[in-house]
C-alpha cells in the first residue's frame, strides 16, 4: 500500500462521488439547490484541481485542500451522520453559492496563471545530491542551535532578528522531509523512519509540550506523510499501525492540550503549567470539550466530533456572509493590508498589521467583546464576499489568487524537481481553508521567502555544517539520490518485493 500523491483526479470517478453524494443529501433532507451547488463544486474543483497540476504544484495545493476541508470533508461526515447538509448554518444558500463562485475563481486563475507558468522553477535541482547525508544533518543542526536560541533569549518582537528567526525557522520540517529522503534512500527504499530521525522528532515534540504549539506536533506527522508519498514508499503493516496510534494519539490528547496550554500560558510559567496539564489530562479534555461547546449558535455538527470541530469552516463561513448580506461589503481594506504586510518591516516598520480574524469574530458573536488577541478562521472565498460581496468572490478573489499562483509556481515550482518545496505544501495546505483571501498574499512572503532561504541554506551552507557532525552521528550509505533531476520518473515508487 501506498499513501498517493496526486498529480490529478479522475473526472469519472468524481462525477460518481458528487452523484452518490447528492443522492444522499436529497434523501437527507438537504435543500435541492443547496445540494446542486455542492455536486457542482466538486466537479469544478476537480477540474480545477487538474488544470493546476495536482499536489506537485503549489496552485494545485491551494485548490485541491480548499476544495477537500471546505466543503468535501464535512459535507462527507454530514451525509454519514444522517444530518442534513443544509442545518445549522445562518445562510445555507448564499455560502453554497459564494463556495462554487469561490471555486469558480480558482479555476479561473488556474487556467491563466497555467499560461505564465515557467518550464523550470526558481529553486529546481538544487536539492544537494551528492551530500544530502551531510545536508540532512547540517539541517537537524541548525533547528536545534536556533530552537535553543529562541528558548533561551528573550523575543524581541516585530521587527527584530528574533523576528526574523521565528519567520525563517521552517528547518524542523525540513530535517523531516530530508531525514525520510536520506533513510529512503540509504535502506533502497526500505525505510522511512531511523534512530536519529525520530530523535529529532520527539526533541521537538517535547519543546511543543512547553510552547503549546499545535503546528509542532501535527508537523511531523504530515511531512512524513507527503514525503513518502512523494516517493512512492510502500507502507508496511508497522507504518499503518504507527500513524494510526499517532494521529489516535494527537485528536485525543495533544490537540486538547495545546489548546488548553495557549489559553493559560500567559497566567502561568509554561514548564509549570505543562507539569500541571501532563498530571490532570482528564480536567485538561474536559476543559477542551466544554469550550467547543461555547460556540453554541455557531457549529456544523449536531454533536460534538473532537477535532472535526477544529476542522469546520463552512459554520463560520456561513456566519460570516450572513453578516455581509446584513451589514454590506466591509470594502478593500483587509486586502489592502494583507498585501502590505508581506513588506519586511525593515523597509515599512510602520506598516498595518491585518488581524481580521479577530474583527470577523466579533461580529458573527463567537468573541467576548473585550477578547481583542482572539483570532477566527474564515475561508478566502467567505472573507472575498465579505469584503465586496460577489464582486469580491469573482474579481477579488481571482485576480489575488492569479498572481499568487504564477508567483508560486514560477519560483517553487514542481515539488518532484526539489523536495524543498515541500514546505510550502505543508504552509499552504493550511492557509487554502482558513487563510482568509486577506491572508493569502502572506503565502508571497513567507512561503516563498521560507523556501528560496531553504533551497539555498540546503543547497549551500547546510552541507558545510553537516560535515562537521557527519561522522559522528550517521553511519554513511549510498547516495544515488534521483531527486534534483530534472526528470519525474526518477522518483518512482521503489519496491521492498
Amino acid at each position: 500500500m501506498r499513501i498517493p500523491f496526486p498529480e490529478r483526479v479522475n473526472l469519472s470517478y468524481a462525477l460518481i462521488f458528487a452523484s452518490v453524494l447528492l443522492a444522499v443529501q436529497l434523501f437527507e433532507g438537504t435543500n435541492a439547490f443547496f445540494a446542486g451547488c455542492i455536486f457542482c463544486f466538486i466537479l469544478v474543483a476537480a477540474f480545477s484541481f487538474n488544470i493546476a497540476g495536482g499536489i506537485p504544484y503549489p496552485s494545485g495545493t491551494y485548490i485541491g485542500f480548499n476544495a477537500i476541508l471546505t466543503v468535501i470533508l464535512p459535507m462527507t461526515v454530514k451525509a454519514i451522520l444522517g444530518e442534513p447538509a443544509d442545518s445549522n448554518l445562518r445562510a445555507p444558500t448564499r455560502i453554497a453559492e459564494v463556495y462554487l463562485l469561490g471555486m469558480v475563481a480558482m479555476l479561473a486563475a488556474a487556467i491563466f496563471s497555467r499560461r505564465f507558468r515557467p518550464r523550470r522553477a526558481f529553486i529546481s535541482d538544487m536539492m544537494p545530491v551528492d551530500s544530502m547525508r551531510s545536508a540532512y544533518i547540517g539541517c537537524a543542526a541548525l533547528s536545534v542551535i536556533i530552537t535553543l536560541y529562541l528558548s533561551f533569549f528573550n523575543y524581541g518582537g516585530q521587527g527584530t532578528f528574533d523576528s526574523f528567526l521565528v519567520q525563517a525557522n521552517r528547518f524542523p520540517i525540513l530535517t523531516f522531509i530530508l531525514g525520510v529522503l536520506y533513510t529512503f534512500h540509504r535502506t533502497q527504499g526500505r525505510r522511512s523512519m531511523s534512530g536519529p530521525l525520530l530523535l529529532m522528532v520527539l526533541y521537538f515534540a517535547a519543546g511543543s509540550l512547553v510552547n503549546f504549539s499545535k503546528e509542532g506536533f501535527i508537523s511531523p506527522f504530515f511531512a512524513w506523510g507527503i514525503t513518502v508519498a512523494l516517493l512512492g514508499y510502500r507502507l508496511h503493516w508497522i507504518n499503518i499501525a504507527s500513524f494510526a496510534f499517532g494521529v489516535f494519539f494527537l485528536v485525543t490528547f495533544l490537540v486538547p492540550y495545546a489548546q488548553f496550554g495557549r489559553s493559560y500560558q500567559a497566567a502561568i510559567s509554561p514548564y509549570a503549567l505543562s507539569a500541571y496539564m501532563l498530571t490532570h489530562m482528564d480536567e485538561v479534555r474536559e476543559s477542551y470539550e466544554s469550550n467547543a461547546e461555547l460556540l453554541g449558535n455557531v457549529h456544523y455538527y449536531n454533536k460534538s466530533l473532537s477535532l472535526l470541530n477544529r476542522l469546520d469552516f463552512i459554520s463560520l463561513d456561513s456566519a460570516l456572509v450572513d453578516v455581509a448580506d446584513r451589514q454590506g461589503p466591509y470594502g478593500l481594506r483587509p486586502l489592502k493590508e494583507g498585501w502590505t504586510n508581506i513588506i519586511p518591516h525593515v523597509f515599512y516598520p510602520n506598516k498595518p498589521v491585518p488581524y481580521y480574524g479577530n474583527t470577523y469574530g466579533h461580529e458573527i458573536g463567537i468573541l467576548p467583546y473585550d477578547d481583542f488577541t482572539t483570532g477566527v478562521s474564515f475561508s478566502p472565498s467567505a472573507d472575498a464576499y465579505r469584503e465586496g460581496l460577489f464582486n469580491g468572490v469573482l474579481v477579488y478573489e481571482t485576480v489575488t489568487l492569479l498572481i499568487i499562483f504564477i508567483i508560486l509556481d514560477s519560483v517553487i515550482g514542481d515539488v518532484r524537481m526539489n523536495p524543498v518545496g515541500v514546505l510550502a505544501t505543508i504552509l499552504i495546505s493550511r492557509a487554502a481553508a482558513e487563510g482568509a483571501l486577506w491572508g493569502s498574499p502572506t503565502l508571497v512572503g513567507q512561503a516563498l521567502f521560507t523556501n528560496v532561504l531553504a533551497a539555498y541554506v540546503c543547497a549551500y551552507a547546510l552541507p558545510m555544517l553537516g560535515s562537521i557532525f557527519n561522522k559522528q552521528f550517521l553511519h554513511t550509505g549510498p547516495s544515488n539520490f534521483a531527486l534534483g533531476t530534472s526528470d519525474p520518473s526518477l522518483v518512482s515508487p521503489v519496491s521492498t518485493t
